[in-house]
């Protein structure tokens, strides 16, 4: 299906778009390309799920290639963000045991340790 036609009335190759698309940005003084409409299109059906079958059905794009290099970085990002809730702390890590001095370390030390142990922990 063709959304764009070219004054002819025929569908606009990509490259013809692509042309005209930068030609109608330089006259507007924006540094922008078709490709950048067309990637941050990619992005955002990707991170709202879009599978790479989607993705290939809506930019015309065949084999998986580019429509996966936009899915990859979206379940990253989706892992990513589920995974955080794995990093919180167990009540077991709550608190440092007290350090012994039986291993011949001096109380100073042990009192820098306990120091940082804690500033790594709350912090």
């Amino acid at each position: 299906m063709t959304f764009i036609c070219g004054e002819n009335g025929r569908p606009l190759t990509k490259e013809s778009f692509g042309n005209l698309f930068r030609e109608a940005c330089d006259a507007a003084g924006v540094a922008k390309s078709a490709h950048g409409a067309r990637k941050i299109g990619a992005t955002r059906a990707a991170n709202n799920g879009a599978t790479v079958a989607e993705l290939e059905a809506i930019f015309g794009w065949q084999g998986g290639g580019m429509a996966s290099l936009d899915t990859r970085a979206a379940d990253r990002a989706r892992l990513a963000k589920g995974a955080m809730a794995k990093l919180e702390r167990t009540p077991s890590e709550q608190s440092i045991p007290a350090l012994s001095k039986k291993c011949g370390a001096h109380e100073e030390k042990i009192n820098d340790f306990q120091s940082l142990a804690a500033n790594t922990i709350s912090g």
